[in-house]
């Protein structure tokens, strides 16, 4: 298995687990591996505005081309690894156009997270969306209420905005870093925060299809009709580690393992 380290590929020891080893994973953005880069096309620096997060399946890269809407390296800030900070007002990543939700199948999504608590807004982490009535929407956010860290998955359907909801709730500190998911499984929503410290009942999605459309990461695109048309908003505030995407729900040893990997590489 290969990944990318300062724009080169090298290959990673036998035995060395990765999230993008198991087949049903279509995106990984990882910091642990330091593929992210600043406008100069090397590797960024501590406090350097980022404009590309490589993208470890190859499908498509997170970037961003205007300056001022950059997040900015935070050098070993997770437990060694890298992470970006996203500063809830200008900051997102374009993660290119097409699907990472499919349509009606199963998903995994993990996210490793450390919130703003003093940005009490809406903080969207990561959305797939197209303006059509406001329909077929993933939107994963954070809203920070008095001691309440509340992450939540949504998906809006037939024009109605919050149709669906998957609400999970930290209720006191430490806030993060932390993983953060959520998956679909059949016609049901499940979701955990903080590897099993809250874990969200299964919500009953039904047979509602997803618009296949953009992504973004670090806002909630909402407006026009591109997935990134302005005005867009709900920027993140706070840090990204890591951003790993499924296209199965995974169970058992693959499901272990991402947590794990995850968890040692992030988490002190």
């Amino acid at each position: 298995m290969f990944i990318q380290r300062f724009g080169t590929w090298i290959k990673r020891g036998a035995g060395v687990f990765h999230p993008t080893d198991l087949a049903s994973c279509i995106r990984a953005f990882d910091g642990g591996i330091d593929a992210i880069n600043a406008a100069s096309g090397v590797h960024a620096v501590d406090t350097e505005t980022v404009d590309t997060w490589t993208d470890q399946t190859l499908n498509a890269d997170g970037t961003q081309t205007t300056n001022g809407d950059r997040p900015v390296m935070d050098s070993g800030s997770m437990n060694g690894s890298d992470s970006l900070i996203w500063d809830g007002s200008n900051t997102y990543m374009d993660l290119g156009s097409g699907s990472i939700i499919s349509a009606t199948g199963d998903f995994n999504l993990f996210f490793l997270v450390d919130a703003d608590e003093t940005n009490t807004t809406i903080n969207a982490i990561f959305s797939q969306y197209i303006k059509v009535a406001n329909n077929g929407a993933y939107l994963i956010q954070t809203r920070n209420t008095g001691s309440v860290s509340r992450y939540t998955i949504t998906l809006e359907s037939d024009g109605t905005q919050g149709d669906v909801n998957m609400n999970l709730d930290l209720n006191s500190p430490p806030y993060g870093p932390i993983i953060v998911e959520f998956y679909r499984s059949g016609n049901t929503f499940g979701g955990d925060l903080n590897e099993g410290g809250t874990t969200g009942s299964n919500v009953d999605a039904g047979t509602r299809s997803i618009l296949q459309t953009g992504n973004a990461l670090g806002v909630r695109t909402n407006s026009g009709t591109g997935y990134l048309d302005t005005p867009i908003t709900g920027q993140w505030g706070g840090s990204i580690g890591a951003f790993f995407a499924f296209d199965a729900r995974l169970i058992g040893t693959d499901h272990s393992d991402v947590v794990t990997y995850l968890k040692n590489t992030y988490i002190p």
